[in-house]
């Protein structure tokens, strides 16, 4: 019987030691992508088993050879990355990225590089042993482009021009098609997929040489103009993210505010967004994030390039279900992304495929988050409902019904407190068998009519 609820840190950790002692958290563990991470870093922190004689020679046989690369590895030096250069980075473990822009804040966009392709998804870039500066076959993973801290870089390894093809999978990904021409490799259709696993692994290696990470653990008491120049705009930051937090509490009475610690995700070509709060409240929870466009000419990025970070956010926490992107400028204009927003979808009423695109825009991040949490449902609502101990069936029909319902309630109840005499009169003017339109236009949808079903509900629907 495989267990129906995640095991404790406790149980994981027994199940390490005494792996025959515990069968059902190792069966769960073998469903559960979120425990098998837990559980292998509560391995990795575990203090190390005793090997025997041959067990070095065994691995040494199984691996696959390399070529010898040790002369690449080099001391630090004061070297400043360049565009299409290859680098060792990182501050207590090393990783290989492929530098795509520098700019003049200190502040570098890179792509971390793997040996082992068999890590590579549909936004890798495979690429080959005689164009890599090592020799040997490489994947940059595109997914995980990040900007990191010119100080977390230690060393050159080469140089590498695959600009064109990462361009093009950032293009592909946007537009929601596989890459054309270029080599990569094959996509995840699976949550029990291997390679997400080592994606969050990745980003927990290169979480923290983001700029403001890396400062924040910087020892030198003296740091260059540089990096003070980097710093100012953040103690300024860190004074209006507290007078937000006081606003937020003012309003939302019990709303559970947390510093996040630093995730930042690119967007788009010119732009990173950085994960900054998680707001919780009651069961809602929102992640926050800051929109910084590095370069002053461009455009603020459209909304499928912060569609596609959103999801990167999410991924990481899975028990957010919106992130909420702002620009720190006067009043923090967000917009808000709810999970069920990024993906295309058909628009009312005249059924046109539309992209992800916000909830809510044009608003401060207050009045974004308020207004959002405000209409969560709460966790006790189910209390007042009778509990029923047989499932029963229900047709499509008859579930549409019920929630029609409770829409056109909650409309109703909106147009008595509307201030606009337009939007006052319509909202509480809705049809009587408006329940039954719906209703019949999700059950002829759901039998894949689409064209038929919107032509009988745009037929029905007056003033159209």
């Amino acid at each position: 019987m495989t267990l129906h609820v995640h095991p404790s840190s406790s149980e994981l950790l027994a199940a390490i030691h005494e792996p025959d002692r515990a069968p059902l958290v190792l069966e769960h563990v073998g469903d559960c992508l979120a425990c098998r991470v837990r559980l292998s870093r509560l391995r990795e922190a575990a203090e190390p088993e005793p090997t025997d004689q041959g067990t070095f020679q065994r691995i040494m046989a199984a691996s696959t050879p390399l070529p010898d690369i040790a002369h690449l590895v080099t001391a630090s030096t004061n070297e400043q990355p360049q565009p299409n250069q290859v680098w060792r980075i990182g501050r207590d473990e090393a990783l290989l990225a492929w530098v795509r822009r520098v700019f003049d804040d200190g502040v570098a966009e890179v792509i971390p590089l793997v040996l082992d392709i068999e890590l590579a998804d549909q936004q890798s870039v495979l690429i080959r042993a005689d164009a890599t500066p090592v020799a040997t076959e490489m994947a940059a993973l595109v997914a995980l482009r990040t900007h990191i801290h010119v100080g977390a870089f230690l060393n050159p390894i080469g140089e590498l021009d695959i600009s064109r093809e990462v361009t093009e999978i950032m293009t592909a990904v946007q537009e929601g098609r596989r890459p054309s021409g270029i080599p990569v490799g094959p996509p995840i259709e699976d949550d029990d997929d291997q390679r997400l696993e080592y994606r969050q692994a990745l980003r927990d290696l290169l979480a923290p040489l983001s700029p403001s990470a890396w400062l924040d653990g910087d020892a030198d008491p003296e740091p260059s103009s540089q990096e003070a120049a980097a710093d100012k705009p953040t103690e300024s930051t860190d004074g209006e993210i507290g007078y937000i937090k006081e606003q937020l509490t003012e309003r939302l009475r019990g709303i559970l505010i947390v510093d996040s610690s630093p995730l930042i995700v690119a967007v788009g070509s010119h732009a990173h967004a950085t994960r900054i709060l998680n707001v919780t409240y009651l069961d809602a929870t929102v992640i926050v994030a800051q929109l910084r466009v590095d370069d002053e000419d461009a455009a603020e990025p459209d909304n499928a390039s912060l569609a596609q970070a959103c999801a990167s956010f999410l991924e990481c926490e899975p028990g957010a279900d919106a992130v909420a992107v702002a620009v720190s400028q006067e009043g923090w204009p967000t917009r808000l992304f709810p999970s069920s927003y990024l993906r295309t979808a058909y628009q009312l009423p005249a059924g046109v495929v539309t992209g992800p695109e916000p909830s809510l825009t044009g608003l401060g991040l207050v009045d974004t988050l308020c207004k959002h949490l405000d209409g969560s449902s709460r966790a006790w609502e189910l209390l007042d409902e009778p509990v029923h101990f047989k499932i029963g069936t229900k047709s499509i029909r008859q579930v549409a019904i019920g929630h029609a319902t409770s829409s056109i309630e909650k409309i109703t109840r909106d147009g008595k407190r509307a201030v606009q005499v337009a939007k006052k009169v319509a909202w509480q003017s809705l049809p009587e068998d408006l329940d039954q339109r719906v209703a019949n236009f999700v059950a002829a949808a759901a039998g894949n009519d689409m064209s038929d079903a919107l032509d009988d509900l745009l037929g029905e629907l007056p003033g159209d």
